[in-house]
């Protein structure tokens, strides 16, 4: 059930970052639910081969030349843990059994060294349970949702700003002059996520035609894509170049306008002038491809 959970999701083409959390949410609870205690010779591979192999649908099947896809081989070192997984992995009807679903629950619970979870992780891993459990009510495994009246509360999500882990105006004053003087074609770029709270990976997609930087006073920059840095074994196209997507928890298509203050507008216009853009029109490129 779980692998068809994440194949039916990879094929949806979500984010590679979201896949990641669904092969890492469903490694975790699989773990935590075998039938038998993992042996010895298995107990580094388990969630390396669960996360990296049975809920990575890009790397665990191929695509024939019929456009059908079938499972491709596994790495040489794992067929021995993935054999004892495959058999000793509870039936999701097991969930049913109220005791099953509480261990499954602590188990999101927890990081590997045992020490508890923060309250976003644990809030995150749980979703990836939830929908992995609508999909086996919808295709008939289960008939009712187990965790449902299950006496378990996650630990409250975190929404406040600890201000002390936040650098103040004077810190980042200081911090960008010291990247202006060891990387000065990186200082808008510190100087945007600071001042206009832009994410890294829509940086990578800002470019020139999307930024409103008059002379003098407020501009704005017309936001569109995004494309953070991951893995590519998480990608459609893992040999291939990083892929820009919709903004996170947007629309594709959909344009988030972001007011640039006046200092970060006369830092843009001086990275401009100095670094110029690609041939596309971006801000900023790759230091070790010049893209």
């Amino acid at each position: 059930m779980a692998r068809g959970f994440t194949d039916a999701k990879w094929e949806e083409r979500q984010a590679p970052g979201s896949r990641r959390s669904i092969a890492q949410g469903l490694g975790i609870v699989t773990d935590a639910l075998f039938d038998a205690p993992v042996p010895a010779e298995f107990a580094e591979l388990v969630r390396e081969a669960l996360a990296g192999w049975s809920f990575n649908t890009g790397a665990r099947t191929v695509t024939g030349r019929d456009g059908r896809s079938r499972e491709a081989t596994p790495p040489a070192g794992w067929a021995g843990v993935l054999d004892w997984m495959e058999r000793h992995s509870r039936p999701v009807t097991d969930l049913a059994d109220p005791e099953v679903a509480r261990a499954a629950l602590g188990a999101l619970s927890r990081r590997m060294d045992g020490r508890p979870a923060v309250g976003n992780t644990i809030v995150r891993r749980r979703q990836v349970f939830e929908m992995a459990i609508k999909y086996a009510i919808a295709r008939g495994d289960l008939d009712v949702n187990p965790l449902v009246g299950l006496d378990w509360r996650p630990p409250r999500k975190l929404v406040a700003v600890d201000r002390r882990v936040v650098i103040n105006a004077d810190q980042a004053r200081r911090l960008f002059a010291a990247v202006a003087e060891n990387a000065p074609d990186l200082e808008a770029f510190y100087a945007t996520i600071y001042h206009a709270a832009l994410r890294p990976g829509e940086l990578q997609e800002l470019r020139l035609d999307q930024l409103t930087l008059p002379a003098s006073g407020w501009g704005e920059a017309l936001v569109d894509a995004n494309n953070p840095e991951i893995s590519p074994r998480w990608s459609d196209a893992p040999e291939g170049p990083r892929q820009p997507r919709e903004l996170k928890h947007r629309a594709k298509g959909e344009v988030r306008p972001v007011p640039l203050n006046p200092p970060l507008v006369a830092i843009l216009r001086r990275h401009i002038d100095t670094f110029g853009v690609t041939a596309d029109g971006r801000l900023f490129r790759s230091e070790r491809t010049g893209r």
